[in-house]
């Protein structure tokens, strides 16, 4: 159990280095927080950082995913967004928003 950069308490199962998350792991809602995704991947400092798999499932954004890189927590790099409806964004993404 952990809180991320936005203060929301997740349930952590992977590596740990000095108490964080750091290297592979999965971070999952906790109960009562429906609205936040799962995400399985790469970590550093219980952030999002390196590659790995975003997805929602609640809310307006349920069945949305992304796959790709990030950095401190950001989508950052060359990734993949599929929304709920079929479209589909492949290309590169800078601190979180997409480039193109």
């Amino acid at each position: 159990v952990f809180q991320d950069s936005q203060g929301r308490t997740l349930d952590y199962y992977g590596e740990l280095r000095n108490g964080r998350a750091n290297g592979r792991g999965l971070y999952a809602c906790r109960e009562g927080q429906k609205f936040m995704p799962r995400y399985t991947g790469e970590f550093r400092d219980d952030q999002m950082h390196g590659y790995g798999v975003k997805t929602w499932h609640a809310g307006e954004y349920a069945g949305n995913k992304y796959e790709g890189c990030f950095y401190e927590d950001k989508k950052h790099g060359k990734g993949r967004y599929t929304w709920n409806n079929g479209d589909v964004y492949e290309g590169l993404w800078v601190h979180g928003p997409r480039c193109g």
